[in-house]
């Protein structure tokens, strides 16, 4: 497993980034004892208008990536924002999934592109994910299937339609356009 990111600031002491990177570094070397050497984490000060805080973190594994990000607003502790990106981390490692919730929605665009039928695992299924398969299916002739339930660690299966089908299918004969158009709409 590899780590990087940034703690950074707009506008505000870099004090505080370093907090948030120090919060983020404590739960993290606490809670996930099979780390061999801590994430390197830069810190950053950052050219904005107004005054903010963030963390972003990156994760790679042997077959994926995985991002983690705390966001700083008025009144929040530094602290909370590291530990928010951490506890976001420590959810999705323990998960095993393959990918998190926010890549599942959109990988799953690119496997209806491919021939075949291809298989993942998710940290959480999720309604972005739901109607993006949904969405895909009114433009592409896919099949899919989601086990586990909304919220939770799923399994998700699709098969695609190869980029041959794809390209074919855009070739569209003088008017069957707009009829496709027509009937698109009427489904929505």
């Amino acid at each position: 497993m590899r780590f990087s990111g940034y703690s950074g600031v707009g506008n505000l002491p870099l004090a505080i980034a370093e907090r948030q990177r120090n919060a983020f570094l404590n739960r993290i070397l606490t809670d996930v004892k099979e780390l061999k050497e801590p994430p390197d984490i830069t810190l950053l000060e950052v050219t904005t208008p107004g005054k903010g805080t963030f963390i972003d973190i990156i994760t790679g594994f042997d077959h994926s990536i995985a991002g983690f990000t705390g966001l700083g607003a008025i009144g929040k502790k530094a602290e909370s924002v590291g530990e928010e990106a951490a506890g976001e981390f420590i959810r999705y490692y323990r998960s095993g999934a393959a990918v998190d919730s926010h890549m599942a929605d959109q990988i799953v665009l690119y496997l209806s592109l491919c021939s075949g039928e291809s298989s993942f695992t998710t940290l959480a299924i999720t309604n972005h994910l739901t109607t993006n398969l949904w969405a895909i299916g009114l433009f592409h002739d896919i099949r899919y299937s989601l086990e586990g339930k909304l919220g939770e660690k799923g399994m998700i299966r699709i098969k695609g339609v190869g980029l041959k089908a794809v390209s074919e299918s855009n070739c569209l004969k003088k008017g069957e356009s707009d009829e496709r158009r027509k009937d698109l709409a009427g489904k929505l």
